[in-house]
C-alpha cells in the first residue's frame, strides 16, 4: 500500500539511509520540506560534530535526487520556530499527497502535528546518537554456533 512519507531533519541525520528504507523500492514516495533542507545546511556549519552525518545525508539525497520531492511554502510571515514552519509547509502541500505520513522522532513536533491533523510516525529503526566509544565494546564472541573459534587456543 503506497504512502507518501515526509521526513524530518532528525530522521535524516540519525539515519541517512532512511530515504532508501522508507522508499521501499518504488512503493512509496519521499518528501522533504524546504525548511529541512535549510536546517541541514545550517547544521553543517554550526555543528562541526554533525558535519560527517550531514554529508552522508547529502550523498543519499544525491543518489535519490529523482525520488525525493521538496515541499515549498512561501509565506511572508515569520514563524516562531522552525517546527511551526515545517508544519505549515506540510499543511500547505498535504492535499496533493496520498496518505501522507510525517516521520519524526521529535515528540513535541509529533504532538503539534497531531493537533493540526497531520498523521505522524516515529522512525522505528532509528538509533539515537552514540559516542564512538559506545558503539564498539571491544568484546568479541569466542564461540560460534557450530564450533569453538580456534584462534583463542
Amino acid at each position: 500500500m503506497q504512502k507518501d512519507y515526509i521526513l524530518d531533519t532528525n530522521i535524516l541525520i540519525e539515519d541517512a539511509k532512511s530515504i532508501e528504507n522508507l522508499k521501499n523500492g518504488v512503493e512509496n514516495r519521499i518528501y522533504i520540506t524546504s525548511t529541512t533542507i535549510e536546517e541541514l545546511d545550517k547544521l553543517k556549519d554550526k555543528k562541526p560534530q554533525l558535519k560527517g552525518r550531514i554529508f552522508e545525508v547529502l550523498d543519499e539525497l544525491e543518489i535519490h535526487k529523482d525520488d525525493v520531492e521538496i515541499l515549498y511554502f512561501s509565506a511572508e510571515r515569520n514563524f516562531e520556530s522552525q517546527d511551526n514552519r515545517i508544519i505549515e509547509e506540510i499543511l500547505h502541500n498535504i492535499n496533493g499527497l496520498y496518505k501522507p505520513v510525517f516521520v519524526t522522532n521529535d515528540r513535541i513536533l509529533q504532538f503539534k502535528s497531531y493537533k493540526k491533523g497531520i498523521v505522524t510516525e516515529e522512525y522505528k529503526t532509528s538509533i539515537p546518537f552514540k559516542q564512538e566509544s559506545e558503539e564498539y565494546t571491544g568484546f568479541i564472541e569466542p564461540y560460534t554456533e557450530e564450533k569453538v573459534n580456534n584462534c583463542f587456543y
